[in-house]
């Protein structure tokens, strides 16, 4: 996150995406600082919606992990890929 913030500091846009479910260890303490520095920061797949409701389908996870960067262009990511995945 710390990196993030720096990003941001120097005029980078900062869109944060997290998985509810798959990320315990983030609290609002933690996001706050990139927050405050005006980076967009959205949950994935949340336990209760707007107007509140539990999501029915928690569960729901897909592993996909990506970083875009564009200063030129960047990409990285991964989906899980095995066997055991192909369904």
């Amino acid at each position: 996150l710390k990196e993030l913030e720096m990003a941001r500091a120097r005029g980078c846009d900062v869109k944060f995406i997290y998985d509810y479910a798959g990320s315990p260890s983030i609290s609002e303490d933690d996001l706050r600082p990139l927050r405050n520095k005006g980076a967009e920061i959205t949950i994935f797949n949340p336990l209760l919606t707007w107007p509140w409701k539990i999501v029915h389908n928690v569960w729901y996870r897909n592993h996909i992990k990506i970083m875009v960067v564009d200063n030129d262009v960047g990409f990285c990511g991964g989906m899980n890929l095995a066997d055991e995945y192909a369904g």
